[in-house]
């Protein structure tokens, strides 16, 4: 080892551009590799929690496409169940217009993270419930699944089954079920779900 490191030197110090130059590229194909296998690691990690991941398909439309990804009419869903027989389940997934505002009786209202889904997303999508039953937390209007973070950040606490969210300071929320974040990177980022059947009454506050 001692004889390679004199012999490097010495070459370093006979042709010092030379030696720069290979330093420079070794340097460059190195952090490449790094780079690539991080992006790698990301790529093939990424909800790695779904045990449904292999079965899971995403309905897209090349032409309407926005900040929130590909939009596809959401009365695709039932021609989907009905003339597609081959898909056991589906599920619509809708963001808000606006920053939805939470709120907490007496607390400092905060930003959250929040998407509009039909109640079978639970039936899709895995996540590991911290409170509440999954399968039945999506079916009632004005109804609210939090991960376990944002129950903490709103309310201090895990227990909040049942404790209200006043939602943009007009709408209030029930919440039904905690949920744990994946640990994993995921495509979905989201820190709290309302159903879907929800989406008339608070989507066309927000539009007035």
């Amino acid at each position: 080892m001692k004889r390679i490191i004199l012999s490097i030197f010495r070459n370093y110090k006979r042709k010092p551009v030379t030696s720069f130059i290979n330093l420079i590229g070794l340097s460059l194909s190195l952090s490449l590799v790094i780079i690539l296998s991080a992006y790698c690691y990301s790529e093939l990690t990424t909800d790695a929690r779904q045990v449904k991941a292999k079965q899971i398909y995403l309905v897209c439309n090349e032409n309407e496409i926005s900040t929130y990804g590909s939009i596809t009419p959401g009365i695709l869903k039932k021609e989907i169940d009905i003339q597609v027989p081959s898909v056991k389940s589906s599920v619509r997934i809708t963001h808000t217009w606006n920053t939805p505002i939470f709120k907490v009786e007496n607390n400092e209202p905060i930003k959250s993270e929040l998407i509009f889904a039909d109640s079978t997303f639970f039936d899709i999508f895995t996540y590991l419930p911290v409170s509440g039953n999954l399968k039945n937390a999506l079916k009632e209007p004005m109804s609210l699944v939090l991960t376990k973070s944002e129950a903490k950040r709103l309310f201090g606490i895990e227990q909040v089954v049942g404790r209200t969210v006043l939602l943009n300071n007009t709408h209030m929320l029930t919440v039904t079920a905690v949920i744990d974040e994946p640990k994993e990177n995921s495509c979905l980022s989201i820190k709290a779900i309302i159903p879907l059947c929800s989406v008339i009454a608070i989507q066309s506050n927000e539009e007035d």
